[in-house]
């Protein structure tokens, strides 16, 4: 909010990406896949983050989201347009072959009974956590009215072979040409922008561009 107090008024277009901290996307990263302070034992802080998480989705995240888009609709001219961009499922879940990968942040025995596996099951509660948050933006961009489009860039990056966990890809995988987000390692860490929200994934130099150019193929 205070980056859209922030700008000036009559904007013929504005882009915009909400949702992911309103739903504890840090929290889900520590319990569910980093496990850096993870609040339980075998798993059971993920499952209760998921729980959590989902709650704000469906009891807190629309509300937050039509604030948001109110505020932004006052910078606009009577013509502007918002284009909103979705988020994209971060996973592949049609194999097992992830099953057995933890991206535990410390090493052996540090929270060794916490350390989460990027299983088939974990991925899909996590892909269904992003769809949740698509919904709620798709229809807080509704009641917003017509100035504001949703920008789904979820249709077509699976197709790029560029998502975690992929068929044939041994994870961790960080520098394959393919990959569509930033996977930040213990030796990258200090260069991490602004939040650790910023730092995890988020889309890389190539599907930032790609995002840019499918929303002016909207305008």
């Amino acid at each position: 909010m205070k980056q859209v107090n922030a700008l000036s008024n009559g904007h013929d277009f504005i882009t915009v990406s909400s949702g992911g901290n309103d739903v504890g996307l840090v929290d889900l990263l520590n319990e569910c896949i980093y496990t850096w302070q993870p609040s339980g034992t075998f798993g059971s802080g993920c499952t209760s983050q998921i729980a959590t998480s989902t709650s704000l989705i469906q009891d807190v995240l629309p509300d937050n989201l039509d604030q948001l888009y109110a505020a932004i609709k006052g910078k606009l001219n009577a013509n502007g347009t918002v284009y909103i961009t979705a988020y994209t499922r971060f996973f592949d879940e049609t194999t097992t072959d992830c099953d057995s990968v933890s991206w535990h942040w410390y090493s052996w025995p540090s929270n060794v009974l916490n350390w989460q596996y990027l299983t088939q099951f974990n991925r899909h509660r996590l892909n269904v956590l992003c769809d949740m948050v698509n919904a709620a933006i798709v229809a807080a961009a509704e009641r917003a009215g017509s100035q504001f489009v949703v920008v789904d860039y979820d249709v077509f990056s699976p197709t790029l072979n560029g998502i975690y966990c992929e068929p044939g890809v041994q994870e961790p995988s960080p520098n394959r040409p393919d990959l569509l987000f930033y996977m930040v390692t213990k030796k990258s860490m200090p260069r991490c922008p602004v939040t650790l929200s910023s730092c995890f994934l988020h889309p890389n130099t190539w599907l930032t561009s790609e995002i840019f150019r499918r929303t002016k193929q909207r305008i």
